[in-house]
């Protein structure tokens, strides 16, 4: 055989092989693609998970039981809210990742789960990139407070005050919460330097700074509200976009001198990484037309909260990268650790 007659079947073999290759890879992929949709079009036809990493009886657990009962409703299947509490949100992340990746379980988390539990720790407890985002629903708005027989009554008295008493204390949740770094966040972009007091939950917090026994508190406003509508307590500033209209004589911090500090907690819908994108997508839809409900209008009034849809999945996803860098970056400086 000459080399020439060699080199022409060589060449036709390699024709022959790209085909046949080509056309496993169309008919993998031919195969693959409606998965995801059939998986799609027939979700959820088994009971769903809610994950939520804090015990009952908090706003967390009462919203995710409030979204399981408009899912339910609305897919006609059965949501079932699982309290997973305890290791700072990582027993709850951990449950969602080792999950299937099909959407049968979903989470509703806070902002400490992806963007401050894993960096607690030299060796991450979890990956964050395992979470899948779905949409966000609300912000936890944070204020500055004080007695309401305190002599400061703005944010100019309050740092006018810290100035002239450099290392005065604050009422925080503790220096791995985020009312804590938030605040340390603050004080770092006002040049003020403050001593935390951490207190375990917010009842021993706002009794002490409703009894003066401490002078100033960084706590969510959510749980503050009415004890500033009683006048029991003042709000020198709160943190969010606009004032609220539970308390609209409270200005922002950002009208207040600080433009570019507005960054507040939120509540968000998760699923395990890897769950298929429309399975994704159609989880969206349906949160998404929770977030626009009457229903949660009324638990955000309810709850002092405030709505704050993402846009989409990816606008959420990238606000977590934002807030990631952030509290990441806050842990290091402030040289916080749990273990």
């Amino acid at each position: 055989m000459s080399s020439k007659t060699q080199r022409a079947i060589i060449k036709q073999e390699t024709v022959l092989l790209r085909r046949s290759i080509s056309g496993l890879l169309l008919s993998a992929l031919i195969a693959v693609v409606p998965v995801g949709k059939a998986l799609a079009d027939n979700y959820p036809s088994k009971p769903v998970r809610i994950i939520v990493p804090y015990a009952p009886g908090g706003s967390s657990d009462s919203l995710a039981r409030l979204l399981a009962r408009y899912l339910g409703e609305k897919f006609n299947q059965t949501f079932v809210v699982e309290n997973k509490s305890g290791g700072g949100t990582v027993i709850a992340a951990r449950e969602v990742i080792s999950s299937e990746p099909n959407g049968y379980t979903i989470a509703l988390l806070d902002t400490s789960t992806p963007a401050v539990a894993p960096f607690l720790y030299k060796k991450q407890p979890f990956d964050p990139a395992n979470l899948q985002p779905i949409t966000r629903l609300a912000s936890i708005p944070q204020g500055l407070l004080v007695p309401a027989s305190s002599k400061l009554n703005t944010l100019d008295d309050f740092i006018s005050y810290v100035k002239s008493n450099p290392g005065a204390s604050y009422a925080s949740f503790g220096n791995t919460s985020l009312s804590y770094f938030l605040f340390e966040d603050f004080l770092n972009k006002a040049g003020l330097k403050m001593t935390q007091v951490g207190y375990k939950g917010a009842a021993p917090a706002l009794q002490d700074l409703i009894g003066d026994h401490i002078g100033i508190g960084f706590l969510d406003v959510s749980t503050s509200t009415p004890h500033i509508q009683a006048g029991k307590l003042k709000a020198l500033a709160i943190v969010t976009e606009d004032r609220l209209n539970a308390v609209p004589s409270v200005p922002t911090f950002k009208e207040s001198g600080f433009p570019d500090y507005y960054r507040t907690p939120w509540f968000g819908v998760f699923t395990r990484a890897g769950t298929p994108k429309q399975v994704v997508d159609k989880l969206n839809e349906a949160v998404m037309e929770f977030g626009k409900s009457e229903l949660f209008a009324k638990w955000l009034r309810d709850n002092n909260l405030v709505l704050s849809l993402s846009d989409s999945t990816a606008a959420f996803e990238s606000g977590i990268q934002a807030d990631t860098q952030v509290y990441s970056t806050l842990i290091k400086q402030l040289g916080v650790s749990l273990d």
